[in-house]
Formats: C-alpha cells, sequence, structure tokens
C-alpha cells in the first residue's frame, strides 16, 4: 500500500481535478471540511474514481486530535457524470479504462498523427517540386522563345538597315546620274546651252521620283537593283521574280510611305515608322500590299565593305557637284555633235 500513499486527484465542485495530493493531505482537508461530502477520489493504481471515504479508510488516526472535527458520514456513491477536467499542467485522471490502457491509447493516437503529418509533408513536398520542375521547365521555354525573339528582331532590324543603304546607293548611283542628265537635256539657256549644274539636293529629291520606272524594270527583268544585289538583297514574287505591276506598285508607295517624299522631317518619320514595322511584322508595308517579299542573303565583311565604299563614292560625287558637271558636259557634247 506504500504506493498508494501519494498521487491522489480529487474531483472539485468546478469540474477541475486537484492533485497529486498525498494522502495524508486528502485526509486533513477532508478532516477540515475543505472538500465537498461526495467528492470523488483517483489513484493511479485505481481503474476508477472512488468516493473519498473510501479513498480514506483507516487514516482516521492520523487526523484525531483535540478539537478534531467529528468524523463525517460516508459520501453518497458517485452519480454518473462526465469525470472532471484536469487542471493545467496536473497528470490527467482517466474516464473509465484504466491508466496503463489509457496512455497506450493516447500513444497510438500520437503515432498515427505523427505519421499522417509525415505523410502530409512528403506530399507538400512533392508537390512543391513538382512545382518548381514546372516553374523551371516554363521558364527555360520563356527564355527560349525570348532569346528566339531577340534574334529574329536583331535579324529583322539588320535587314532594315540593308534595305536602307541598298535604297540610298541606288539613289546615289543611279538616279542621282539620271536626273542630272535629264536636267541638262531639257533645262537649257540661251544658245541652246545647257545652264549651270543643279545643286546636291535638287538632284536628289529628283533622283528619287526618276528611280520609280528604273526600279520598276530592274525588279520585273532581275528581281534586284544594284544597291539590293551589293547588300544580298532580292524582291520575290508568287512566280519568283515580281511582274511590271506588282514591282511598279511597290516602287510608287515607297517613295511617299517609305521616304517621306523627300522631305526631310517626313523621310525621318517614314523611317522610323517603317523600320518598327519590319522588326515587328517581319515585311514592310509596300511588299505586303503586292503580294511581294523580300530575300535576304547572308552577308560577309566584303559585302559590307564594299557596300560603305559605294555609298561613300555616291555622296562624294554629289556633294562635290560632279554629277552636274558630268551631266552638263555631257550635254553640252551632244549638243555640240
Amino acid at each position: 500500500m506504500s504506493g498508494l500513499q501519494n498521487d491522489w486527484y480529487v474531483a472539485g465542485p468546478d469540474g477541475e481535478a486537484i492533485g497529486p495530493l498525498a494522502r495524508i493531505d486528502l485526509a486533513r482537508r477532508h478532516a477540515a471540511g475543505t472538500l465537498p461530502r461526495d467528492a470523488l477520489a483517483w489513484h493511479v493504481d485505481h481503474a476508477e474514481w472512488l468516493p473519498l471515504s473510501r479513498a480514506l479508510s483507516g487514516l482516521s488516526s492520523l487526523t484525531a486530535g483535540p478539537g478534531a472535527p467529528p468524523e463525517r458520514a460516508p459520501p453518497q456513491a458517485p452519480q454518473a457524470k462526465a469525470p472532471p477536467k484536469p487542471a493545467r499542467g496536473d497528470r490527467a485522471p482517466p474516464n473509465k479504462a484504466p491508466p496503463s490502457d489509457d496512455r497506450a491509447i493516447r500513444d497510438a493516437r500520437e503515432a498515427r498523427q505523427v505519421q499522417a503529418l509525415r505523410e502530409r509533408l512528403a506530399a507538400s513536398t512533392a508537390a512543391a517540386g513538382a512545382s518548381i520542375d514546372r516553374a523551371r521547365a516554363a521558364g527555360g521555354e520563356t527564355a527560349g522563345r525570348v532569346k528566339a525573339d531577340a534574334v529574329q528582331s536583331g535579324l529583322r532590324l539588320q535587314q532594315g538597315v540593308r534595305r536602307v543603304l541598298a535604297r540610298a546607293i541606288d539613289v546615289l548611283l543611279v538616279g542621282v546620274p539620271v536626273a542630272a542628265i535629264g536636267w541638262s537635256l531639257f533645262a537649257q539657256g540661251d544658245g541652246g546651252l545647257p545652264a549651270d549644274a543643279p545643286s546636291a539636293p535638287f538632284l536628289a529629291w529628283v533622283a528619287l521620283f526618276v528611280l520609280v520606272p528604273l526600279e520598276t524594270a530592274m525588279l520585273a527583268l532581275a528581281g534586284t537593283t544594284p544597291g539590293k544585289a551589293l547588300l544580298g538583297l532580292r524582291v520575290t514574287g508568287p512566280g519568283g521574280k515580281p511582274d511590271f505591276g506588282a514591282a511598279w506598285g511597290r516602287a510608287r508607295t515607297v517613295v511617299w510611305r517609305g521616304v517621306g517624299l523627300g522631305i526631310v522631317p517626313l523621310t525621318i518619320i517614314a523611317v522610323i515608322v517603317a523600320g518598327v514595322q519590319l522588326v515587328n511584322d517581319g515585311e514592310a508595308p509596300w511588299d505586303r500590299a503586292q503580294g511581294l517579299s523580300m530575300r535576304a542573303e547572308a552577308m560577309d565583311n566584303a559585302r559590307w565593305q564594299w557596300a560603305f565604299v559605294a555609298l561613300a563614292g555616291g555622296l562624294f560625287l554629289l556633294a562635290g557637284g560632279l554629277w552636274g558637271e558630268i551631266a552638263v558636259e555631257l550635254a553640252i557634247a551632244v549638243a555640240g555633235g
């Protein structure tokens, strides 16, 4: 019975379990009247709650003494009610099952909860890993598309630069000489001799319009022009080379939509807008309108060098007035002959 001397619990009136208490303390409280008559007591070695009087049987001598209260009547049998709640920090008494069985049930329940938590954690980890893999795959695809789009945009921008250089070379080396010759033949002064050589800006502006029929003929016959051939560009249609109608429509559209009629502010705006459309759509609006396309061959350093030499030579001849002087001398020779 030595094990029954400690760790007793008493069901308090508020449903809380009071304890653990030594058996002698339990007896003294009962003798002092601080515990209800029908209080229930429980010990770890008992399977269920006992009346307090039964739990204290044999301890009356321990609490007797001068002025000790008379022995109380045994408490009534416990009523069928829920067991009191254990006090915070106290060891909880059982309901009906013995303490060893309750502990085993609790351990089994905790083990199941731990296993369920482990399974949920494993599932969450697997789902997170799958999400990360999908995000990486999507990121790789997105990066690949972005890189491909950047490369494509770079190629289209390069083609736009080649188109501008090709047109400048055609204007300077084809349009300007023809415009100068035409001016020397039709703008004659007294005695049937040609007037003074025209200014460089005037010749360049006239060359834009003179180039329309010339470019139409060259595209319909060869699919390219001197400037385009030098920069590896060729205009193609459904049947190969464009027909005269498509080539004529393309050449006319370029004059006002591609170079803004040669008016400098409009030319700058037109070139920028056309360049943006080419980069975004992959084709110029005048090609799309005529059902044509521009085929660009690979450019090596030699082609770029020859293109810039031709551009610099044409600018030198125009700015120095040599085209006008050559045209005047030619007109004088023709008129004198």
